[in-house]
């Protein structure tokens, strides 16, 4: 009897030694998220790996919205959201992650600060005079995907003013003053 019950109590031991490693074991990190790159209608973004993540869980929220799950099971570190975004909306986005154990349970990891992205148009590139005369200047840029128009701003002293907002991408500023120096610049917006 004496036997049998050290034989039980080791049994019990043993079974409590298992369960706390496996509870242990069972930990998830949080990763590391930032936002790698903004378009006018899609966000990326990144994260760092966490030792023993099977997957991760990945959700968006506005001001005006609770959390969304944009995936549940995403095996990647990296993700581009591109799910209706509206250009000018701030978003915040989260990630964690998850582990699945070998009984099919899931332990989930802490989620990352909010990390926050303001889906734009891409700033203008390639601005330059194409052509020129004593009064006026042709001023072109490359287009930018997304962009309803662009304003073209001069500068005045040292604030930049508006000129004029068009859509292409070609613009003729005239009525200028020889022996003078004008500063130009290009902003893409959409509606």
């Amino acid at each position: 009897m004496k036997k049998t019950f050290k034989t039980a109590l080791v049994i019990l031991i043993c079974i409590a030694t298992i369960a706390a490693t496996m509870v242990m074991a069972s930990a998830v990190g949080t990763p590391t998220a930032r936002v790698k790159a903004v378009t006018y209608n899609s966000v990326s973004l990144y994260w760092t790996a966490v030792s023993g993540a099977d997957y991760y869980q990945i959700q968006r929220k506005t001001s005006t919205t609770n959390w969304v799950n944009l995936s549940t099971a995403y095996t990647g570190t990296s993700y581009t959201d591109s799910k209706s975004l509206v250009t000018g909306t701030i978003y915040g986005y989260r990630v964690r992650a998850v582990d699945k154990n070998w009984l099919g349970k899931l332990t989930y990891g802490a989620w990352t600060s909010m990390v926050v992205a303001k889906p734009l148009p891409a700033q203008v590139t390639g601005l330059r005079v194409s052509a020129a005369n004593h009064t006026a200047v042709q001023l072109t840029w490359n287009k930018v995907a997304g962009a309803t128009g662009y304003t073209v701003q001069f500068l005045n002293g040292s604030k930049w003013q508006n000129y004029r907002t068009l859509a292409g991408n070609v613009l003729v500023v005239g009525n200028l003053s020889l022996a003078k120096t004008y500063s130009f610049r290009v902003l893409a917006y959409r509606t």
